[in-house]
């Protein structure tokens, strides 16, 4: 899954929920200006702020096949319980 794609479900499940990326970044524990590049294609997200912001949308982030450029690793977005 690429960066591309992880950011785009993180931006749906943002919407979904009504938050602001502001309110996000204080939900995850994450700064907001780190949040806005990485959401914003300016910067990566690292591993543990990509767990930390699905967490706080309510996702679990489960490691799978192979190294992706962007992250270092792929990543995958699912909603818990599935």
């Amino acid at each position: 899954m690429s960066a591309e794609t992880i950011i785009r479900q993180i931006e749906r499940a943002r919407a979904a929920r009504g938050l602001s990326l502001r309110a996000l970044a204080e939900l995850a524990g994450v700064s907001h200006p780190n949040l806005c590049n990485a959401m914003n294609g300016k910067r990566g997200m690292m591993v543990e702020t990509l767990e930390r912001v699905a967490d706080a949308l309510g996702m679990d982030v489960r490691l799978v096949e192979r190294v992706a450029d962007a992250l270092g690793m792929d990543v995958r977005l699912v909603e818990r319980g599935k």
